[in-house]
């Protein structure tokens, strides 16, 4: 079969050469069977330049995000014949032969649209696919490879193997979720035309050690969780609870983990007061 896939990795403050995911990833291209080309949307402030003939580089100043960029590099899977989009954090480690192991499912599974590997921190905890329920993530203790269903669980972008055509019948990515909460709804997107994944016989592991414990990072990025959430659509009065409940935890448990009341009136400001958040306070 013709598996033309085109792998996606979104880089942030990081310098191209230094990516593991770039790195191995590339050398799963070298003993793999299908058509791969890469594709780098970087983030980044400064542009790097690429001189990589395999590499298609593509540098947004201001910074856009996840969403947006995915969906621009589906269009520009659809203008060059892609068939799949393989999407890829820029701190994710990929096993040796990974690739071939994405393509023997597909094959294998014609059925199936979405392939995922089994994603660890590096700590060995079990990230993904985990339990969702209520916009809200637990994690599973142990989960096999082979086909699931997406009723009751998702999956984290990194490592989502998804086939081109259910992309945009889906809608893609939501993006006024720039990043925080986009793969959720993404996977909510595609389970209104996807009922099941499959979980592929490899583990990636996801590297979170640059998570911010600075309290004015956590606390942007809680203002950037509320705007998302008030982006969000939502159908019904259960969805709303729903939302307000998810970001009511978020808040507490940063109050916690912080000891600073800002997050709580941040919270009542912006979300209950319905207060504009301003661009600067993003």
């Amino acid at each position: 079969m013709n598996h033309r896939i085109l792998i996606v990795i979104v880089l942030y403050k990081e310098v191209l050469t230094n990516s593991i995911a770039l790195k191995t990833l590339k050398e799963s291209i070298l003993i793999s069977d299908g058509y791969f080309r890469i594709y780098i949307h970087d983030n980044s402030p400064e542009k790097y330049e690429v001189i990589e003939d395999d590499v298609y580089y593509i540098h947004s100043k201001n910074n856009i995000g996840l969403s947006k960029a995915y969906n621009q590099a589906a269009e520009y899977a659809r203008m060059n014949n892609f068939n799949w989009l393989l999407l890829s954090d820029q701190d994710t480690n990929y096993p040796i032969g990974i690739l071939n192991d994405y393509i023997k499912a597909v094959e294998n599974n014609l059925s199936i649209k979405l392939f995922v590997p089994i994603v660890r921190t590096i700590n060995g905890f079990l990230f993904s696919p985990f339990k969702y329920k209520h916009k809200r993530g637990r994690p599973l203790k142990h989960i096999t490879s082979g086909e699931h269903s997406l009723k009751g669980l998702s999956v984290i972008n990194s490592g989502i193997l998804i086939n081109l055509d259910s992309f945009f019948s889906c809608g893609g990515y939501n993006e006024k979720a720039a990043i925080d909460f986009s793969d959720h709804l993404f996977i909510e997107r595609l389970k209104k035309i996807e009922s099941k994944f499959y979980l592929i016989n490899k583990e990636i592991i996801q590297d979170f050690s640059n998570e911010s414990t600075d309290n004015d990072k956590l606390y942007n990025r809680q203002i950037r969780i509320i705007l998302t959430i008030k982006n969000c659509q939502r159908n019904n009065v259960f969805e709303k609870i729903e939302y307000f409940l998810f970001i009511l935890r978020h808040t507490i448990a940063l109050f916690y983990k912080t000891k600073q009341l800002r997050f709580i009136k941040c919270f009542f400001s912006y979300y209950i007061c319905n207060k504009r958040i301003h661009e600067n306070e993003e």
